[in-house]
């Protein structure tokens, strides 16, 4: 007996998809100043946890206090900028990550069960086809278990023999 477990059943309308969609345009609109980095520029950054951003608020009042102190060159207005930049996207980070987060959970969640059936689907159709009436929809099904092969002919692969999906944790 086959046995899926159903832990989402759910739908996004194509009208609210386009929503979600133009909502997401119309927050990059409000973040013009943001900035794609390679990954060669990312490695090279300084990090900054919840200590160094507490360090950044106490130079940044440690510079407020004694500007005498700091190098000539040292642009005050741009560091506090900055600063001030770090602590309010803060929070537009943190709530961005949590939707991030909930969108990829629910999203690997769909295509676990999504995939689970599409076994179930093909297993039956190969089970079932004493004539070969499948044959064309089980030939089709089956490159998704095809090796890569530098022969020109690349021998199939069997779908995993069990119908039972384990619950993700």
């Amino acid at each position: 007996m086959t046995l899926l477990v159903n832990r989402i059943s759910a739908s996004l309308p194509p009208a609210d998809q386009d929503k979600i969609l133009k909502g997401i345009h119309a927050l990059q609109k409000l973040l013009p100043f943001s900035q794609s980095l390679a990954s060669e520029e990312r490695v090279g950054l300084l990090r900054l946890g919840d200590r160094g951003r507490a360090f950044v608020q106490k130079a940044q009042l440690a510079c407020q206090a004694h500007p005498e102190a700091l190098p000539r060159n040292f642009d005050e207005a741009e560091f506090a900028k900055d600063a001030a930049l770090v602590e309010t996207l803060y929070p537009v980070l943190m709530a961005m990550r949590q939707l991030a987060n909930l969108v990829e959970d629910t999203y690997a969640l769909a295509a676990s069960e999504a995939y689970a059936g599409a076994l179930v689907v093909y297993r039956s159709l190969r089970d079932n086809d004493q004539d070969g009436g499948f044959e064309p929809t089980l030939d089709d099904l089956a490159l998704r278990f095809a090796r890569k092969s530098s022969k020109k002919s690349a021998p199939t692969e069997a779908a995993p023999a069990s119908t039972t999906t384990q619950p993700m944790l």
